[in-house]
Parts: C-alpha cells; sequence; structure tokens
C-alpha cells in the first residue's frame, strides 16, 4: 500500500486520508505524511498530537490551548512557529525553526530536549508561563559577543574572544544543594578558556527556597571539579538576573548561595604528562606569585603574574619534572597538588 500524503495550504484546505482525528487529539499513522504549504494556523484545543509518520511544517503555526495538550510519537516534529496556549507535555524531542511564544500555561520538557538549532527563540516566557524540566538547546555563532542572549534562553553573554559556534544548554534541575532549579552549560567551539561575562535570568520559581537577594554565581568545569562561588557584580532582583564578568568559558554555570567565594585555583588537565594550564580567579586586578613545590617543599619553580579581575588562564609547562606529586601554591589561595604522570 503506497505512503499517503495529508497537505494543509494556506488557504487551509486539508486532505485527510490515514491521518486519525482521535477523541485525545490528532495521530499520524505509521508511514503517513503531512505536508504542509505556506503559513497557516492549526489550533488543537485540550488535545494531544501523536507522530508516528512524518511532518513537514513549512512556515506553519501550531496552537496548544487548555490544559490536557501533549506532543509525542514514536517520531520527533522539527515546528516552524510553536504556541503555547495552555499546559502541554512533551512526550518525545521537539525543535522549532523560529519562535516558540509561552502565550500561557507551561511548556513540560518532562526529560525531553527542545532545540532551537542557529535559529529558534523563545517569546513571552514569565514565570506564570514558562519553560519547566527537560533541556532547551540552542547555537549561535559568538564572535566577540556583547551581551549576545542566544534563543532569548536567559543566558546574556560579552566576551572578547571568537567564540565560534557556540552550544548552550538550559537545564531545569537543581545541580547543587546551594544553586537554583536552573543551570546552563557553555560548550564554545574555540577559545574556552577565554573569559566571558555572564548575565543570568531566573524566574521566582526555580529559587528552590532561596533568597534572591543573595544570589551569585556559581561556576565549575565541564569536565571535573567541585562548584566555586563567583559571587556577583550585578543584579536586579525584581528583573530577576545576576551578572557577573570574567567567567573561564567551557563550563557548567548556575546560580546560587556559596560562602566560598573566589578561592579556589583550578589545574587542568589533572593528572598531567607537564603542560597544564593554571586558572586563578582574583576579586581584583593584581599581581600573583605562583610557585611549584615538591613533596618534601622545596621551591622548584615560580612565576610572577599580572592578574584581571576575573578568571586568570595561565599555561604552565612542566615537562622537565620527574613523575610524583607536587604542590602548586598562589598567594593569598589555597594550594592545589599536580600529579605528574609519564
Amino acid at each position: 500500500m503506497s505512503h499517503s500524503i495529508y497537505k494543509i495550504w494556506s488557504s487551509l484546505v486539508l486532505a485527510v486520508v490515514c491521518m486519525q482525528v482521535e477523541s485525545q487529539g490528532l495521530r499520524l499513522t505509521p508511514g503517513a505524511h503531512l505536508v504542509i504549504s505556506g503559513a497557516p494556523q492549526l489550533v488543537l484545543q485540550d488535545a494531544g498530537l501523536v507522530n508516528d509518520g512524518e511532518v513537514r511544517a513549512d512556515s506553519s503555526r501550531w496552537l496548544f490551548t487548555g490544559n490536557t495538550s501533549f506532543i509525542g510519537g514514536s517520531h520527533s516534529i522539527s515546528f516552524y512557529d510553536l504556541v503555547i496556549g495552555g499546559d502541554v507535555q512533551l512526550n518525545n524531542h521537539v525543535s522549532v525553526a523560529d519562535s516558540i511564544v509561552m502565550q500561557g500555561g507551561n511548556l513540560r520538557l518532562n526529560r525531553y530536549t527542545l532545540d532551537l538549532g542557529r535559529s529558534g527563540s523563545i517569546m513571552g516566557e514569565r514565570n506564570e508561563s514558562r519553560i519547566t524540566g527537560g533541556l532547551i538547546k540552542v547555537s549561535a555563532l559568538l564572535d566577540a559577543p556583547v551581551e549576545v542572549n542566544p534563543g532569548n534562553i536567559g543566558l546574556s553573554l560579552t566576551s572578547s574572544a571568537n567564540l565560534g559556534w557556540t552550544t548552550i544548554v538550559r537545564g531545569h534541575e537543581q545541580q547543587t544543594d546551594a544553586g537554583i532549579g536552573r543551570y546552563f552549560i557553555i560548550d564554545p567551539e574555540r577559545n574556552a578558556p577565554a573569559p566571558v561575562s555572564l548575565r543570568m535570568f531566573y524566574f521566582e520559581g526555580e529559587l528552590s527556597g532561596k533568597n534572591k537577594e543573595m544570589l551569585g554565581v556559581l561556576a565549575r568545569g565541564a569536565m571535573s571539579g567541585g562548584w566555586i562561588g563567583w559571587g556577583k557584580d550585578q543584579a536586579d532582583a525584581n528583573a530577576g538576573w545576576v551578572a557577573k564578568k570574567n567567567i573561564g568559558g567551557g563550563q557548567f554555570v548556575t546560580l546560587g548561595i556559596s560562602a566560598n567565594r573566589l578561592r579556589a585555583v583550578q589545574i587542568a588537565p589533572n593528572p598531567t604528562s607537564g603542560q597544564f594550564r593554571v586558572t586563578l580567579v582574583c576579586e581584583k586586578e593584581e599581581d600573583k606569585v605562583i610557585c611549584l613545590y615538591d613533596a618534601l617543599g622545596h621551591l622548584l619553580l615560580s612565576r610572577r603574574v599580572h592578574c584581571i579581575g576575573g578568571s586568570n588562564s595561565i599555561e604552565w609547562n612542566g615537562t622537565g619534572l620527574e613523575q610524583g606529586v607536587y604542590r602548586l601554591g598562589v598567594e593569598g589561595m589555597d594550594p592545589v597538588m599536580v600529579e605528574i604522570m609519564r
């Protein structure tokens, strides 16, 4: 039996074959194709969309209203415009090419991913109508960005570096007891150690019991390491954002409350064959002396470096050192153990 193709034109003429309208909504059966031409609006009220076939959305606008809507099926759907007019739950991954409009109600991602690609964006999101659970993913070309908020997902970035195509993921689960129920993963194509200034937005419903007046930025390395409290440079509790300058790129970041602000020295990779990067976080512009000691406490190497206020990345060459454990100390900061392996 040949596969049927359904077409929805701008004039909203619809040929219905092998597409079932059920009590719970609209279902495309396996092998079916729904091909939309132009930019019609399709409205599903208190109804779900189950895609077991294929949807070609063109420039269409899908509006889900009521409080019992869902989007699922065995095949994911690529929307052009998606409007959330009531509570909607995902039962599969979706992508949005142009805009997802939060008109009313919440979109529960249900551990699935909303992919905005390189062109999609969120409009109208607020505490009363927001996206929860799961992940939101967006990609953007960031060449010396200034207050760029890719996909309007709630993270503005500024950097003097060319980060290339940068993927940003927003999640909605609390990552640390000190944090709120929102976090971001920043994954630049290049210049990952380059300092990045952030403005992170949040909603009241994501505070996880935290006092928003006390929120600061928490960050940890993309591969490993504990959460470091960076504090904040600016904040607006009424508008719901916290800003911090010069945070190293390629990290997990969230907002939270931490008493251990700006006290850690990070080393990567560790263990190392000798070449490693030292990341220092300084509260102000100043000179720092970095010292490397052996296991007996003998000073082996020292360097004076000029640091900016925020994240500083220093390349260290220890290829002539023998295998063993060394201590790297920075004045005014906690020492870190470095393991050299051959």
